[in-house]
């Protein structure tokens, strides 16, 4: 998992090779107070035998990226 850009709060699964597997992005809800995130899948993706899995361990590794960024500043 890999950042977007340097201020972006978009990450990008890569496979082995560096193909795109899944854009991840996250919003902040200033009104509810929390994070809302969409995860694109691309059609590499959809090759993949377990994912449901992989989306699962996506969503913890955005978490926790999220969660160092925002511990650092």
């Amino acid at each position: 998992m890999k950042l977007k850009g340097i201020l972006s709060s978009t990450f990008v699964l890569l496979d082995a090779v560096q193909n795109e597997l899944i854009h991840t992005k996250s919003k902040f809800k200033w009104n509810k107070m929390h994070s809302d995130y969409e995860l694109i899948c691309t059609e590499l993706f959809e090759n993949i035998q377990h994912k449901e899995l992989m989306l699962l361990v996506t969503y913890h590794a955005l978490k926790y990226q999220l969660a160092t960024m925002a511990a650092a500043a």
